[in-house]
């Protein structure tokens, strides 16, 4: 067979730092394709040059074209192919990016459940960054491996960058007020259920960070806070005033387990849900 017609996978036998799994640059042949099949980790891919398809459930096709940064999610059953041109992309296979290790970098990721993420950065940005890595990655020099960490984080930080102010754009058409108002009204009727940021953001007809934005504005709290805060007033009330037990007031309000309640109310109270009960409810 003609090499030409061959994928070639350059791989890095380098120690990759957490988050990341595997790090290939990869040069597709046209007209080829892969099998379907899903990760249970994030795979990221940014193309440098021709158009990456991904085909999902019943062939439904993304193109993906030089320039463009596509997340997808783990558990996203997909397939690919190459058409009439090659193509030359950067393949990520990393964990999860959670809030605490990696903060802002989580909303990337953060609110996907089966849905792939495509961003354009553009080609130049791309280029330049599967260049540099190629370059560091193929000499061995003291801390080698640290300089492919910074480039692909470099990468993924302009992909947030403009990830959020596509979403500010998206929701400057929503009155704050409407959002907001919208927002309390579905925190006042579920407070006893696990409410999620995405849940609020997708009701208010914002993204992520402008909701949040708005929300703290507004309340002086972070959205899952203020959350928090009312189910803890609400039980508060119910242990000042009304006569069911502490289990009963914890099952009530959703919590999953008395244990955890008790220390969710101590830590936000000062107190135990039985200390706080007046002595006529104790007895």
């Amino acid at each position: 067979m003609n090499n030409n017609n061959k994928i070639k996978t350059w791989a890095p036998d380098k120690l990759l730092f957490p988050p990341f799994k595997h790090l290939a640059i990869v040069d597709y042949p046209p007209f080829c394709e892969g099998d379907y099949h899903a990760h249970d980790i994030f795979q990221v891919l940014f193309v440098v040059s021709g158009t990456f398809y991904l085909l999902g459930p019943r062939d439904k096709k993304l193109g993906v074209n030089s320039g463009e940064f596509l997340i997808i999610p783990p558990g996203k059953t997909h397939s690919w192919r190459i058409e009439k041109n090659r193509c030359k992309a950067v393949q990520v296979i990393h964990n999860s990016m959670l809030p605490e290790t990696y903060g802002d970098l989580s909303i990337l990721f953060g609110n996907l459940n089966s849905d792939c993420r495509k961003i354009r950065i553009g080609k130049t940005e791309t280029d330049a960054i599967a260049k540099r890595l190629k370059s560091e990655a193929a000499k061995s020099r003291p801390a080698d491996s640290m300089m492919i960490f910074i480039f692909l984080m470099e990468i993924f930080s302009m992909a947030l960058r403009i990830f959020a102010q596509n979403e500010k754009n998206r929701s400057l058409g929503t009155k704050p007020e409407t959002a907001l108002k919208k927002a309390l009204d579905y925190i006042q009727k579920h407070y006893r259920e696990k409410i999620t940021l995405e849940e609020l953001a997708k009701i208010s007809c914002l993204g992520i960070s402008r909701f949040s934005e708005i929300f703290r504005a507004h309340t002086g709290e972070a959205p899952i806070n203020y959350a928090n805060k009312l189910r803890m007033e609400k039980a508060k009330a119910l242990l000042q005033y009304s006569h069911m037990t502490v289990g009963q007031i914890s099952e009530y309000l959703g919590f999953e387990s008395i244990h955890y309640f008790s220390r969710a109310f101590k830590k936000y109270s000062g107190t135990s849900p039985s200390e706080s009960r007046p002595a006529k409810i104790k007895s």
